[in-house]
């Protein structure tokens, strides 16, 4: 699939329609364990997969999701809140996108049309395929 980007009021219009829930750490827990048993399958180990600071973000996006299946962050905000580098978010999306577990799009510029913060979307979400549909019109004839 290609990138897929999104303007922030069609972001904030689906958020909107869902009242945007609170982020759970339920969910994040429950979701970190769907990981582990995924990267078990593929005979990989999350310490294997992750080094600690990684981790943190990845634990971050998946509470960041949890609300919604869908959440908008900056690389630099991404790393101040977890304490990181941004190289070390860099690095940790990057392996996060190669197990398929997240789907990675970017914010569009309304004024430059240039592509900006990110935007994660769970791919193990109830809401992912109606994401695609209502924010990125991927699946629409």
């Amino acid at each position: 699939m290609d990138l897929l980007t999104a303007t922030k009021d069609r972001v904030d219009y689906y958020l909107e329609l869902k009242s945007n829930p609170k982020p759970s750490l339920h969910y994040k827990v429950k979701r970190l364990s769907v990981l582990k048993e995924a990267l078990v399958g593929k005979d990989m180990m999350m310490d294997e997969v992750f080094t600690p600071k990684q981790r943190k973000v990845v634990e971050y996006i998946f509470y960041l999701t949890s609300g919604v299946g869908l959440a908008i962050i900056g690389k630099d905000d991404l790393a101040k809140n977890c304490e990181v580098s941004t190289r070390t978010v860099l690095s940790a999306v990057k392996s996060l996108k190669q197990h398929g577990d997240v789907l990675l799009a970017r914010m569009l510029s309304p004024t430059t049309g240039r592509l900006g913060i990110y935007i994660f979307i769970d791919k193990k979400h109830k809401n992912y395929e109606e994401i695609l549909r209502e924010v990125f019109k991927v699946g629409i004839e």
